[in-house]
């Protein structure tokens, strides 16, 4: 069995550098402990570092052990994935810009495409849109009109905690996230009360594979990252390289800094006094 040290500094040092080649020296020494590299494919697979561990597999020569072909399998179900997620995109934005829906895309195929330099280093499961919680119905209605599908059944749950989003599928059978706030859970959003229609004022348009998709500015992109890790543990390293790569891009610092002591908003209560129960475990 390889020790934590060597598989975690493996890890890094793929998605540090992906696909230059860099890793292979420590990915054959892992081999004398995890012939198969099974640790290491199981270990990047919980991180969501598949794609950046596949690459780095590939150009050490040691794609042919059960590691690397569970990461092929799920390098290539994770672009089809993406790829698919595109086309639904095209769906989901005419619905919504046919009814006069303001919205934004924002996390999985819009961080894939712009803060990743290689297709395939970025895998999500389903496609995050923030409307304003005034045109949340028409909203469902407007994708319902195209064909998708609610996939949630407890209105009476939903309606009681106050949930922040809810799930659709696409007739491909993408799933879509619709939120009306970026903090699904009642109990956090009373911590960050974070207005979406300002979120929505500030967004801009970029451009991903010929598609003009309307997203979070750069600073608000960065911010959410680094709040939906810490939200979710931050204890993935998948999600810390969001937070790198997005800051990569977002130099305007004194503009982060004023945007993370907004988003809490005054007569709020810390963060640290939130109850426990409120937060990850």
């Amino acid at each position: 069995m390889a020790g934590h040290k060597a598989l975690a500094e493996a890890l890094v040092d793929c998605v540090s550098n992906p696909g230059r080649g860099w890793s292979a020296e420590m990915l054959q020494a892992l081999v004398a402990a995890d012939p198969g590299l099974e640790q290491f494919a199981a270990v990047a697979g919980w991180h969501r570092c598949d794609g950046a561990a596949w690459l780095a597999v590939k150009e050490a020569s040691l794609a042919d052990t059960v590691g690397g072909r569970d990461l092929a399998d799920r390098y290539v179900a994770g672009v089809g994935r993406h790829l698919r997620s595109l086309s639904d995109l095209g769906l989901i934005c005419d619905a919504l810009s046919t009814a006069e829906i303001p919205f934004v895309v924002f996390k999985g195929p819009v961080v894939a495409e712009l803060l990743y330099n290689r297709a395939g280093l970025r895998f999500y499961g389903d496609i995050d849109i923030l409307v304003a919680p005034t045109t949340f119905a028409r909203s469902i209605e407007a994708l319902e009109g195209r064909g998708c599908v609610v996939l949630d059944a407890n209105w009476s749950m939903l309606t009681d905690v106050v949930a922040g989003q809810i799930h659709l599928a696409t007739p491909l059978g993408t799933v879509i996230d619709l939120h009306w706030n970026l903090v699904n859970e009642h109990a956090l959003r009373t911590v960050f009360p974070i207005p979406t229609q300002a979120l929505l004022d500030r967004s801009t348009t970029v451009d991903v594979r010929g598609n003009c998709l309307p997203t979070l500015d750069p600073v608000d992109t960065l911010v959410h990252l680094c709040l939906h890790a810490s939200m979710a543990g931050a204890n993935r390293l998948g999600w810390l390289k969001d937070v790198e790569r997005a800051a990569s891009a977002t130099p305007q610092w004194p503009e982060v800094v004023a945007r993370t002591r907004e988003w809490p908003g005054r007569g709020t209560r810390s963060p640290r006094r939130c109850p426990r129960r409120c937060l990850p475990s």
